[in-house]
This record gives C-alpha cells, sequence and structure tokens, in this order.
C-alpha cells in the first residue's frame, strides 16, 4: 500500500536541495571573516620571519607551508565560500527569506549543482580559457 507521506530515503537517494538564505549567508560571512583574518594574521607573521631570515637561518620551509596556506585560501576556500554565498543570494531572489526545499529530484540537482559550477568559475586553479582564439 502507497503512504500519503513521502518517501524521505527514496527522495535524499535523488537528491534534495534545502537552505534557508538568511541563516547560510551569516554563517558564510562568519566563515569569511574569520579565514581572511587568520590568512592576515599568517600574512603578518610571515613578514616578521622574512625579515628575521638573515638571523635565525633558513626558515623556508616554514614560509613555504605558509605561501601554501594563503595559495589555498585563494584557490580553494575563497571560491569555495563565494559560490556558497552566491548560490545563497539565488534561492533569497528565486525564493524570498525562509527555508526552502526542493524535493523534484531534477529541480534539486540543478539547485545543488549550482555551487559546484561557480566554485569552478570562481577558483583561479580553473581560470584556463576553453580555447585560444
Amino acid at each position: 500500500m502507497e503512504s500519503a507521506e513521502p518517501d524521505h530515503a527514496k527522495a535524499a537517494s535523488f537528491g534534495v536541495f534545502a537552505m534557508d538564505p538568511e541563516t547560510t549567508l551569516r554563517e558564510l560571512a562568519r566563515h569569511l571573516v574569520v579565514g581572511q583574518g587568520e590568512i592576515a594574521d599568517l600574512a603578518r607573521r610571515a613578514h616578521i620571519v622574512r625579515a628575521l631570515r638573515a638571523i635565525n637561518g633558513d626558515l623556508s620551509s616554514t614560509l613555504a607551508e605558509w605561501d601554501g596556506i594563503q595559495q589555498r585560501w585563494v584557490t580553494e576556500r575563497l571560491p569555495s565560500l563565494i559560490a556558497a554565498m552566491k548560490l545563497a543570494l539565488e534561492v533569497y531572489d528565486t525564493f524570498g527569506p525562509g527555508m526552502t526545499r526542493i524535493d523534484e529530484p531534477i529541480d534539486a540537482g540543478i539547485w545543488n549543482n549550482k555551487y559546484f559550477v561557480w566554485e569552478r568559475e570562481l577558483s583561479p586553479a580553473f581560470a584556463k580559457p576553453d580555447r585560444l582564439d
């Protein structure tokens, strides 16, 4: 006998999209502020270490590690945060405030995929042109 209640396990297997854009934007903004603060702190420390390198000897591995963290921020974390913010803004602009839930598998898949497309588009790591004219 078919139940009148939606089969959540079946919906999850096909994908569901759900988001409260206002809450999401606030949380993403917090991550952005904290992350950028961490990067700024690392940059200040790296500047001091570079200035003291002549006194302390070879600190290239520490500096390389910090440079790697900064590079990952620019190529991975920042594009991820901005893509998620862009998605939250589109959800808000399309559906308004409050929780949005899309159970229809194709529509949910489209909304779920937008983040990954935008993350890739926003990452300098993928900034290669498709073709050269």
